[in-house]
């Protein structure tokens, strides 16, 4: 490699090269270590609900109520009702859990939000109750 083909450090810059902006570098924020064990307070526990297992059991339920209803609609029509349907019991059973989940999820959803609102309001009531009061004066 040649001398030439290496840029010169002290040679001016084209003018695509300085109407650039520098872009500045970011800042590393918090790279202390923080021993966790002594930040936490043991004290206080926030029971919040895991939104994922509220998800699988509204799958699951709407599984089980999708099989229930194709079954009761294969065991109750007689079957010259069945014979122009457009959907079997297979379609059936797919259409209603697609739909019931759909539904089951976002009401899961929103019974997980208002638990986890409910286990903040209750963990910022046990804080305030924690603290110890102060009298005016001294008393």
């Amino acid at each position: 490699m040649s001398t030439e083909e290496s840029p010169d450090p002290q040679a001016p810059q084209s003018a695509a090269e300085s109407s650039t902006p520098a872009v500045p570098q970011p800042e590393p924020v918090g790279t202390d270590p923080v021993n966790v064990a002594a930040v936490a307070d043991p004290t206080r526990v926030r029971r919040a609900p895991r939104f994922g297992s509220f998800v699988f059991t509204a799958v699951i339920l709407a599984a089980l109520l999708a099989g229930l209803a194709t079954f009761v609609r294969d065991a109750f029509l007689p079957p010259e009702e069945l014979v122009g349907r457009a959907l079997g019991a297979g379609g059936m059973f797919l259409l209603l859990w697609l739909g019931l989940s759909a539904f089951f999820v976002l009401a899961a959803y929103a019974i997980a939000v208002a638990l986890d609102r409910r286990s903040v309001r209750r963990m910022e009531r046990s804080r305030q109750a924690s603290r110890p009061t102060t009298t005016r004066g001294g008393q």
